[in-house]
C-alpha cells in the first residue's frame, strides 16, 4: 500500500466520476473506503456532494470560508 493521502478535492473528483456512473452514495463510498481507506470521505459526506452534483454544482476546488479577524493587541 502507498503512503498517499488525497487531498479532499481529489475525492470530490472521484465522486464526480462515481455520480456520472450513475452509482449510488452507498457504492460511492465503498470504492472511497476501498481505495482510501481511514483516508475516505464518510457516507454523510458522500451524501452532501451528491446533493450538490444532483442541483447542477459539479465545482470541486475548496469553498473560500470566512474567517473571524485576528485581535492584535499593542503590549506598549
Amino acid at each position: 500500500m502507498s503512503n498517499f493521502v488525497p487531498e479532499s478535492a481529489h475525492m470530490r473528483e472521484a465522486l464526480i466520476l462515481c455520480f456520472h456512473l450513475n452509482l449510488t452514495v452507498a457504492e460511492s463510498h465503498r470504492m472511497l473506503i476501498e481505495a482510501y481507506g481511514d483516508h475516505a470521505f464518510s457516507v454523510s459526506n458522500c451524501k452532501k456532494w451528491f446533493r450538490k452534483f444532483r442541483a447542477g454544482v459539479f465545482d470541486v476546488r475548496n469553498e473560500e470560508r470566512g474567517h473571524a479577524p485576528k485581535k492584535f493587541e499593542d503590549n506598549e
